[in-house]
């Protein structure tokens, strides 16, 4: 059975930097948006490992308070371990203030990762495991679903028969990524094959332009996250919060890791 499904589409977010296309394309890292209700500053932290050669990046900024203005600034000389159940470990490299990098740490699927962050004198502790990566069985590009002339990507996998998958997709058109994230969990199409159709009302695609699809099999506390922050800026929200932290000891933020594959298609 095959079905049809758009993914959702997580409002615009205020980044606080614009990641290149590379580092999207090796890591798809996403730029958290925190919307700080507090005035009381908070370590934020993002995360990012994948089953994909590294480095892997982990950023530890601090929020400010709420009539401040947006400009986090960057946590650094933080001790940064990464381990995994199988007994590797490795402590990061700060190679950017705020921005620490693995070396010759390999994620790889089916693993339960653990990352330890001493800083300022305080310790913050994650857990996460990684889901196996879902091969994208074909990308095409076809007219809109919404009518029009509009060129809109779609690909096609299999979910596994196992229920609770969820995924993380970017859009990304001539190495530049749509700043809309997408998601998508397994709900009512467990096991079937699945289209996943891409729709952002700013990229309109013409001959030639290159399209890039990376889809990334995340697990059950990420894609919480995500459904979280995005219903931190709907109007379903009764009280706007932050979405929940991975992090220990009241810090903010996301550890994801996941499994990841790609497909590429030029517009005829």
């Amino acid at each position: 059975m095959k079905l049809n499904h758009t993914f959702s589409i997580l409002k615009p977010t205020v980044l606080r930097a614009l990641l290149p296309a590379v580092m999207l394309l090796s890591s798809c890292e996403k730029v958290l948006d925190i919307d700080l209700k507090e005035a009381e500053p908070r370590v934020i932290i993002e995360a990012n490992v994948s089953d994909q050669p590294g480095p892997y990046s982990v950023i530890i900024t601090r929020s400010v308070s709420f009539n401040e203005t947006n400009n986090f600034p960057t946590v650094n000389g933080a001790e940064v371990i990464l381990s995994d159940n199988a007994g590797n470990s490795e402590t990061l490299t700060e190679t950017a203030p705020g921005v620490y990098k693995t070396a010759g740490f390999q994620g790889v699927p089916g693993r339960n990762y653990f990352l330890k962050i001493k800083a300022n004198g305080q310790e913050y502790d994650a857990v996460s495991s990684m889901p196996q990566p879902i091969a994208i069985q074909e990308l095409k590009v076809q007219k809109s679903t919404f009518g029009g002339d509009r060129l809109m990507p779609i690909i096609k996998f299999q979910d596994p028969p196992e229920t609770g998958n969820y995924y993380r997709a970017f859009y990304i058109v001539n190495g530049k990524a749509s700043n809309r994230l997408l998601y998508l969990d397994d709900d009512n199409h467990n096991g079937n094959i699945i289209e996943g159709n891409f729709f952002d009302p700013d990229i309109e695609l013409k001959s030639g332009d290159v399209v890039t699809i990376v889809l990334q099999t995340i697990n059950e506390k990420m894609y919480r996250f995500l459904r979280e922050e995005d219903m931190s800026g709907s109007s379903q929200a009764a009280s706007p919060a932050n979405p929940t932290s991975h992090f220990s000891n009241n810090a903010l933020g996301y550890f994801s890791t996941h499994g990841q594959t790609s497909a590429t298609v030029t517009v005829p």
